[in-house]
This record gives C-alpha cells, structure tokens and sequence, in this order.
C-alpha cells in the first residue's frame, strides 16, 4: 500500500508541475528573424540570424521551430534547395538561443517570411503546445543588372547620336562633385586637395553644358484589359535590363529616371524623376526590387503622361511584352516633341509578340526570356 501511495503521489506531483509549467510557459516564448546588413541582389548569399527567448522561469526542455521561407530564397543547409528552416532545441529558464542561417536569394523582390510554427513541451509528454509566431522579417532583393555584352542593343552609339545632337560636353566652370580616378580620365581633372586628403587619386566631375537624361519605362501590361498583369519572369527580366542601363548612365554622368505602370507594394503606378548619383543609383535599384507584375494603368495611358510631363528631349526605353496600334500612336507623339526612343519587346521562347507589325516605324529590338529562368545562379 505504501508504494501505491507513494506511486499515486509521484504522479500526482507530475500531474501538478505539468499543469504549472503549462500555464508559466505558455505564450512566454519570443520569436524574432533579423539579416545580415547590406541589401542583396538576384543570386547572392544573405546571413538569416533566428532568435528563440524563453521569458519564464521554468525550463523548456523541447522545442522545436519550423519557418518556411518565401519563394525568392532558398536553405544552403543540408544539401541546399530547401525552402524550410527547422529545428529542435531546449530553453532554460530566462535563456536565448541565436542561430545563423545561409539563404540565397534567387528572385527579384521583396520577400516576406511566412508565420512561423513553434513545438515544445514540458519533457515528460505530458503537456505540448503549439503556436504560431509572426517574425516582421522582410528581405528585398534587388534585380541583378544584366551583363553589358548582354544588352540588347550598342548604348554607347545611341547615347552617342544624343550627345551629337545636344551637344552633350562637360562645362569646367560648373563643379558639382569629385569621383574615384578611371583610367582614361584627364590628369587636369586630378582633385589635388582631396586626393591629398583622402590618399586616393580623386577627378573632379562637372555639370554638362546640356543635359542627356535616360528614361528607363516599365510595362507591366500584357493583356487588354490592363489589370489582367503580366509575367513575373518577363518583369524580372526587364529590372535587370533597366538596372544595367541605369549603372552605365551613372557610369558615363548621364542623368537617368524610371516610369513603370507596375504596382508597388500597393502603390499606384510611379515615377523617379531623373537625377545621377550613388543615392540616387541606390533609390531606383530599390525600386525595381519592389515592383510587381500588375499593371495600374495602360502603357499608352502613361507614355501620353510622361509626353505632358517631360518637357525637355530626352532617351527612352521602352521595355514591354505588349503592343498594339495605340502604343505605337503614342510612341510616336513623343518622338514628335522631339524625344528619342527605343523598343524592348520580351517574349517567351517560340512566341510571337502580336501587335508588333505597327511598330515598324519605331527602333525595335526583342529579347527572349531564358527558359525555366529562376532567377541568377
């Protein structure tokens, strides 16, 4: 009888810490994902650091975490491909646990972690839980720019024949700011203060006599009616071609803007008004990270804006999967107010772009999409 008693005692001492550890720990574990600094691109690596906190006073002695992770990255854990984080680990009372994860980023966007999944239980079987955590992290990726040799057409010549007809040249009389020295820069533009300052061989870089500003446009309409979207992967490709057009305008101080019809993030369709500097570089990049493939307004809605807007003769390229007859009127009433323009068409592979007949009268090059493309390796 006495060991029945003390039986009977045991588990009822059992039963009662279980149903105090229950209530003590319940709802006291704190759940919270940070990166590693720096804004990625299309392809690289990102440190994910996850953090687990036990707030009570009792121990937990079984926990485990499940995050998915958004589309746009993967786990390089475990042979890699992995598009879900998971764990198991214990907490004692009023402790913290940090892992660090690696995850690639392979698609354009502002990816956001998926509500968490947390297990854990009192060690004995007796008592488990289950909770839902949100972690608040976000990761936007920015596209990564396209390889020069794979523009799609010579910048260099159409900037060229702007140049010509601006007379696009430096004025010496107008110094707005110094840069690193490139081999190829005139020694009379050596900075000799700053480079003595700095240790490092700085040129002085000038306002132009008359400006040549780019314009990147974005058309995220592929269908009639508008809203109906677009392709993510013709999107995608056309933020890479963009991103590399406007790192080689901040390369050669040529002004450059962005136009999109596309949504951002809940936005109406935007503009950047043009401008040339890191920051600058910095803000539009952002942007084309956060585009979406719907399109808040026709092209030809906005081509016939940016005609009332932008006042002074300026480069456009025109980037799209779509075309019809009223582009092209539209098309053509910019290059009436004296602007230059280029046609990019994306397409699928073995697709036929319809509508493009009526461009005949507009410089048109077209780009196909690589196949199964996911974004840079």
């Amino acid at each position: 009888m006495k060991v029945v008693g003390v039986l009977i005692l045991l588990l009822g001492g059992v039963w009662g810490y279980t149903r105090l550890w229950g209530r003590i720990v319940g709802g006291k574990i704190r759940y919270s994902v940070t990166i590693s600094e720096g804004r990625p691109r299309e392809g690289e690596e990102i440190e994910l650091r996850t953090i687990l906190e036990n707030t009570a006073w009792l121990p937990v002695p079984w926990l485990q975490l499940s995050q998915p992770l958004p589309e746009g990255t993967v786990l390089l854990e475990e042979g890699g491909g992995s598009h879900l984080l998971r764990y198991a680990t214990y907490l004692l009372p009023r402790q913290r646990v940090q892992r660090i994860h690696r995850l690639r980023c392979v698609r354009r966007g502002l990816q956001i972690l998926p509500t968490a999944e947390i297990r854990y239980s009192d060690g004995l079987g007796w008592e488990e839980r289950m909770e839902r955590l949100e972690s608040g992290c976000r990761i936007l990726v920015r596209p990564k720019p396209m390889e020069r040799d794979a523009i799609p057409f010579r910048f260099r010549e159409w900037i060229g024949e702007v140049a010509v007809r601006r007379w696009y040249q430096e004025d010496p009389s107008r110094l707005w700011g110094v840069r690193q020295f490139r081999p190829g820069d005139p020694y009379r533009h050596i900075h000799w203060a700053a480079s003595a300052r700095t240790g490092k061989w700085l040129v002085k870089q000038f306002e132009t006599s008359s400006r040549t500003v780019l314009y990147g446009v974005l058309n995220h309409q592929l269908f009639e009616p508008h809203w109906l979207g677009s392709s993510p992967r013709r999107v995608d490709a056309q933020c890479r071609l963009a991103a590399a057009l406007f790192r080689r305008s901040e390369e050669l101080g040529l002004e450059y803007g962005l136009y999109s019809n596309g949504s951002w993030r809940g936005r109406r369709s935007f503009s950047i008004p043009p401008g040339r500097s890191p920051e600058h570089l910095e803000a539009v990049e952002t942007a084309l990270g956060r585009l979406l493939p719907q399109a808040q307004e026709p092209l030809a809605d906005l081509l016939r804006r940016i005609r009332e807007e932008v006042s002074n003769p300026s480069f456009f390229v025109v980037m799209t999967g779509y075309w019809d007859e009223n582009l092209t009127s539209a098309a053509e009433e910019l290059r009436r107010r004296g602007h230059d323009l280029i046609l990019v068409c994306f397409r699928e592979p073995d697709e036929k772009v319809e509508g493009l007949d009526s461009a005949a009268s507009l410089p048109l090059v077209t780009v196909t999409c690589p196949v199964g493309e996911e974004g840079p390796a």
